[in-house]
């Protein structure tokens, strides 16, 4: 039978995460789930084979999540595909609430999620941002509409439309970090409608040694670029009332942690059309941004350590 959703995860060394992870989606004729191990140094459980709806690609050496992500999307064949990373899991809900949509007139449908650390399964904070957003659509539909396209940068805990995807050619990054900022910018900017369930479809995890929340020069360089390129894009299409500050706390880092590559990535802002007098403006408006977000840094190191 014809497939209406394709589940798209990528996989780095964590199978017994994405066993559960698999576990956690139905078993359906209509669903397949594609995923893209990239490079893995371990042997893949032989559990997963056991899954009659999975299909499993390899990339022979580690190219990144965002490059996996387009191997997916490449052999998806789904009407609909859904993102997940292989250590985070679905809710029991998701079959049911996934097949309300799929004649959905909606290009993108946003449901909540939830987070849990991952060893413990104590509530943590992840989803926090994506249920504030889903919180003020419910009162202002415009707004909450607004930061749903363009400030939400996961692909998870969303459905998107296949047909949307490759009318524009969508594709992610193939980047170290932030691989999936200017994919959800791109997709919320060009969806015609879209829909939000209340409903939590998905629980992303916090794992020690996870990409999130390592840090380096050279992932603050390319979130500089990534988030100065989202912002020039945003101008150019004259979206308002959304502001990017990202790669301006990620400069801040930069001046303090290493001046050479301050400057590699002044110049990239440069690049991406931001004035000189304008550089140095958010800068100064950022650096509140920059030690709230030290502070969340050592306290995630303290938990992590």
């Amino acid at each position: 039978m014809d497939i209406s959703f394709s589940f798209i995860i990528p996989h780095k060394n964590t199978p017994k995460l994405l066993e559960r992870c698999l576990r956690s989606i139905p078993d359906r004729e209509d669903l397949e789930i594609i995923v893209i191990d990239d490079g893995s140094d371990v042997t893949l459980m032989p559990q997963v084979a056991a899954y009659s709806n999975v299909r499993l690609l390899k990339n022979s050496i580690s190219r990144g999540a965002g490059f996996a992500r387009n191997v997916g999307l490449h052999h998806a064949r789904g009407k609909w595909v859904i993102f997940a990373d292989s250590d985070d899991f679905f809710n029991y809900c998701v079959g049911d609430c996934i097949s309300e949509y799929f004649c959905s007139d909606a290009d993108i449908v946003f449901f909540r999620a939830n987070s849990v650390d991952g060893k413990s399964y104590v509530n943590a904070s992840r989803a926090v941002q994506l249920n504030r957003f889903v919180d003020v659509y419910k009162g202002n539909v415009s707004k909450g509409a607004k930061l749903l396209r363009y400030k939400f940068g996961e692909p998870w805990s969303k459905m998107i439309k296949m047909d949307l995807i490759r009318r524009y050619s969508i594709l992610f990054d193939e980047v170290e970090v932030h691989n999936d900022t200017m994919f959800s910018l791109l997709v919320g900017f060009h969806a015609a409608s879209i829909m939000v369930d209340n409903r939590a479809i998905y629980c992303c995890t916090v794992r020690q040694g996870s990409l999130s929340y390592s840090d380096s020069i050279a992932k603050l360089l390319v979130r500089v670029d990534v988030f100065s390129r989202a912002e020039r894009f945003l101008k150019a299409n004259l979206v308002t009332n959304v502001w990017v500050f990202k790669h301006f706390v990620a400069l801040i880092y930069l001046l303090v942690l290493d001046r050479s590559a301050f400057i590699k990535g002044y110049k990239k802002m440069r690049e991406n059309n931001n004035s000189f007098f304008g550089v140095v403006l958010r800068i100064f408006i950022s650096i509140p941004l920059f030690l709230a977000d030290l502070n969340k840094v050592w306290v995630k190191r303290f938990i992590y350590k």
